[in-house]
């Protein structure tokens, strides 16, 4: 039989003490790394799901506020199927636009908007004209949009340019069963019912240019276009009406 040193000694054995050591560290070990793991997956879904919410609250506003500007900003200019794409702390809008000429939607583009929780300093840069985008006639320039039409001018009537381009010669070569969409740019103030009034019954009228430019903006385009015209006052193409005309599309 063991005395009571030899049972003392047995109590102490050091061999299973490291063993049961080693097995609590493990034990530690595993329910720390399950913990995080639990936390780590928790915290990313809701921030994921924190950053979908936000994300779809700035795209909402960001698709009202372009709905409004196409409203008052861009004549006859309907939103058509958009996309939203969120990424992280980003996200991009992506929609077409349609024109309504007589009773048909025609393509116009398509457009795109950027939008971040926090103002970022990348992103895609670049122009919205290109050598591409207009065609040389005599006296000047067409240009088109995105969508390969031709864009509407327009003239402020308190300017007085030194040539109009006129295109009521080509509605001759249209036929009676098409339609066309026309901008048409007045000497000088007219009311709602004076515009009716000078209109065949027949054209439909889409929209109608409110004047907000005060005496100062006045000032401004009719000083620029001055500064673009010849010296002897002749038309130089281009240059003539380019900064002073009016982009409604």
């Amino acid at each position: 039989m063991m005395n009571n040193a030899e049972k003392r000694a047995e109590s102490f054995d050091f061999n299973k003490t490291s063993k049961v050591l080693q097995k609590a560290k493990l034990f530690t070990f595993i329910r720390t790394v399950t913990i995080s793991f639990v936390v780590f997956v928790l915290l990313s879904g809701a921030l994921v799901v924190l950053n979908s919410i936000m994300l779809g609250r700035i795209a909402t506003k960001e698709l009202i506020s372009e709905h409004l500007f196409d409203t008052v900003a861009r004549p006859n200019i309907y939103q058509g199927q958009y996309q939203v794409t969120h990424g992280f702390l980003a996200g991009e809008i992506a929609y077409v636009t349609y024109r309504i000429v007589g009773t048909r939607p025609v393509y116009n583009g398509s457009y795109r908007i950027d939008f971040s929780l926090i103002p970022l300093t990348f992103g895609i840069y670049g122009t919205g004209r290109g050598q591409l985008n207009r065609i040389e006639v005599a006296g000047g320039y067409h240009y088109f949009n995105r969508a390969g039409q031709r864009e509407m001018i327009f003239f402020h009537p308190a300017i007085q340019y030194q040539t109009y381009p006129n295109d009521l010669d080509s509605l001759e070569a249209i036929g009676p069963d098409k339609y066309l969409e026309m901008a048409l740019s007045f000497d000088r103030d007219y009311s709602f019912k004076e515009v009716q009034a000078m209109l065949p019954g027949e054209v439909k009228i889409a929209w109608y240019w409110v004047d907000t430019y005060n005496q100062d903006n006045l000032a401004g385009m009719k000083g620029r276009y001055l500064a673009r015209i010849g010296p002897d006052g002749q038309p130089t193409g281009e240059k003539e009406f380019f900064s002073a005309r009016i982009y409604a599309c």
